[in-house]
């Protein structure tokens, strides 16, 4: 929509770009398209909202996916890409320069989110965090200078765009524009990792069932059979202590063979459960 209105009358400014401004710009406009790109082909990117772990109450808005408004990000990266390493001066719209500044943010927050999962790694011990903190504080003060500039050149768009077209149809398109963000921000720039937090009674029941995985894995390889696939071993396992929990199982219930783990007579009786319901392949 915005570039058949660019097409039909001048609604551009004359922009320029320092090589600082760029460096802030270039890494999340880069990003947007990559994790699209990906969703494209995968249906989901890590950092999207986790929609099927938390999921969010029905009348929720999580935006609305504009192909128009994405295809904005794609000429924007057109004209940005010969240009990302000297800056330079530029033709954009108002959409354009917001764009922009939603991408100088999310460069920040794609490096923070980098540092953040370095500190988790086997290496984050030698990371220097007081070094990163530092430069993130840097980005996000070089940050909020370039989108207060971008501010200042979207005003001037602005009126430009509205010397040629109506208030109602710049109205209409920053409505549509403010939803498709919003679909960004859920679907490809959450960036937060949601933590889960398990009941007292769930942890309970997760960590019996760790206890009875491990203790099935020893029986079945005492026995000389192949361990079988962890997802359908962990699916028996619990079939298992939901029959225990009707009584559907005598003695040697699940409260049993967690308090005889180690026992090989325990670990004989599961393994008669688990034997007929998984399909066990003798290593011999």
């Amino acid at each position: 929509m915005c570039a058949k209105s660019e097409t039909a009358a001048p609604t551009t400014i004359a922009v320029r770009f320092s090589k600082s401004q760029m460096a802030i710009i270039w890494p999340g406009l880069a990003f947007v398209l990559s994790a699209y790109r990906m969703r494209q082909q995968n249906g989901t990117v890590p950092t999207a909202y986790p929609f099927r772990v938390n999921p969010l109450p029905r009348d929720f808005d999580s935006g609305t996916f504009s192909s128009s408004m994405m295809e904005q990000f794609s000429l924007l990266s057109a004209k940005l890409k010969p240009r990302r390493g000297t800056g330079g001066s530029l033709s954009l719209t108002v959409f354009d320069l917001r764009a922009a500044a939603f991408s100088a943010r999310t460069t920040v927050k794609l490096h923070r989110m980098i540092i953040r999962e370095g500190k988790h790694s086997k290496d984050g011990a030698k990371r220097r965090s007081d070094d990163d903190r530092r430069k993130v504080q840097k980005e996000a003060k070089t940050r909020k200078n370039v989108v207060k500039a971008l501010e200042h050149y979207m005003k001037r768009a602005t009126r430009r765009f509205l010397a040629v077209r109506t208030p109602d149809e710049f109205r209409a398109l920053s409505k549509e524009w403010q939803s498709h963000l919003r679909w960004i921000q859920f679907h490809l720039t959450y960036f937060k990792s949601t933590r889960i937090f398990l009941s007292p009674m769930r942890r309970t029941y997760q960590t019996s069932i760790n206890q009875l995985v491990k203790m099935a894995e020893k029986a079945i390889l005492v026995r000389k059979y192949q361990l079988p696939d962890p997802a359908s071993l962990r699916h028996v396992i619990r079939l298992f202590v939901s029959y225990s929990r009707r009584a559907r199982i005598g003695q040697y219930h699940h409260r049993y063979m967690l308090n005889n783990t180690g026992n090989r007579f325990a670990q004989a009786r599961l393994f008669e459960f688990l034997e007929p319901r998984l399909y066990l392949r003798n290593t011999k």
